[in-house]
């Protein structure tokens, strides 16, 4: 159930992001090309930021064991 809630929440912040966005271009004079508002490939991360996105997850109750192998 929780996780059905979960998808729940998230498909309603979906829906009000795209209606967000939506208004928003309704407002421009002029709309730039498509490809400036696509994001591009994605960049390279580092070890600190993969290691903070973990430790998020962990910090939010996500059942993982993080150690350094090295």
């Amino acid at each position: 159930m929780e996780g059905r809630a979960r998808a729940a929440k998230r498909n309603f912040e979906l829906a009000l992001s795209q209606a967000w966005h939506t208004e928003a271009f309704a407002r421009e004079k002029r709309l730039k090309k498509l490809a400036e508002y696509l994001e591009g490939p994605p960049k390279a991360r580092t070890a600190d930021e993969i290691l903070d996105a973990f430790l998020m997850f962990q910090a939010l109750g996500a059942p993982m064991t993080i150690r350094e192998v090295n």
